[in-house]
């Protein structure tokens, strides 16, 4: 069950105790993964921000600024800090609300106990939201939340305004499936610094690694990035990733909603975005030469600008 084995300091197992919370719902961040005080902390104002969008189920919805609702949808293992170059961007730009949320598991939002978060699942959830904000919305997902908005457009098309695809992919190849694997299990036995420096070959290019401040400013924001996502959460959507690899291959031409797709042109996880864009009638896509998976972050300014001119063109 989750949380009966989660290591933690005796301050931390002191707090989550008196406030009646599950120690297996806390990503640690201490030496080891150990969950700190100050994780149960966080973790406790995180739950202010929870949102129902089905009976029993409630999860973290991060709300700023004011306008067309945008709605992100972050990867495998990370949270809605991956996206804060765009979140910023939008900030700047007005005319906005940006609506990161944290999906099952993940952050503060409920951990089902199931062995598979399947990746409908994900998408039902995404849709109940957009219904619950009033409208349709535009979606943005990267690698994993790429495959949950991709499928909420395909089964919710009235919910979804416009679709950005940010490093997508619809088949998960070997070397997905691997590092998923490794990523489990140093998340099980490391902290989340150590699980960022063993990521960082994987999702940033040689130019990144090449270069010391940079790779050690992409270390720091992935670092954040990871701190919300628990090793159970990791397990499970892993498990939905494999399920629903391949399932949607045939369906890109059934896409209705005005779709940008960005890729990486040096990206190790998911090399056939392009391919996947041109499969999608209509829709608009640009590679970004040398860039790796974490196109978001590493390609910050390139990625806001598409995802503007992409939202402003069907605002």
């Amino acid at each position: 069950m989750p949380g009966a084995t989660a290591p933690a300091t005796p301050a931390a197992r002191a707090l989550a105790r008196s406030l009646g919370l599950d120690l297996g719902k806390v990503a640690g961040t201490g030496p080891g993964g150990r969950v700190t005080r100050e994780d149960v902390e966080a973790f406790a104002s995180r739950r202010e921000r929870l949102v129902e969008v089905s009976p029993g189920l409630s999860l973290e919805v991060l709300r700023e600024g004011s306008g067309a609702a945008v709605l992100f949808l972050p990867g495998f293992g990370v949270g809605v800090a991956s996206f804060a170059p765009q979140l910023q961007a939008l900030a700047l730009a007005d005319g906005f609300e940006t609506i990161g949320l944290h999906p099952r598991g993940i952050g503060a939002s409920d951990a089902p106990d199931q062995d598979v978060y399947e990746v409908a699942a994900g998408a039902e959830d995404a849709a109940a939201l957009a219904a619950k904000l009033g409208g349709p919305v535009h979606v943005v997902g990267a690698s994993l939340g790429a495959a949950v908005a991709l499928e909420m457009a395909l089964r919710h098309p009235t919910r979804v305004r416009s679709l950005t695809l940010i490093t997508p992919f619809v088949d998960a190849t070997a070397r997905l499936r691997a590092v998923a694997q490794a990523w489990r299990a140093i998340a099980r036995h490391a902290g989340t610094d150590t699980l960022s420096r063993a990521l960082l070959p994987w999702l940033f290019s040689q130019s990144v690694l090449g270069d010391d401040r940079l790779r050690e400013r992409m270390h720091r924001g992935l670092t954040t990035a990871l701190s919300v996502a628990p090793a159970d959460a990791l397990d499970r959507w892993a498990a939905g990733i494999a399920a629903w690899s391949g399932s949607r291959s045939a369906n890109l031409a059934d896409v209705s909603v005005a779709t940008l797709v960005i890729a990486g042109g040096a990206d190790l996880l998911t090399p056939r975005g392009e391919a996947l864009g041109r499969a999608i009638a209509g829709a608009n896509f640009c590679v970004l030469d040398g860039v790796g998976h974490a196109a978001a972050s590493e390609a910050a300014e390139a990625v806001s600008a598409a995802l503007l001119d992409h939202l402003r063109a069907h605002g």
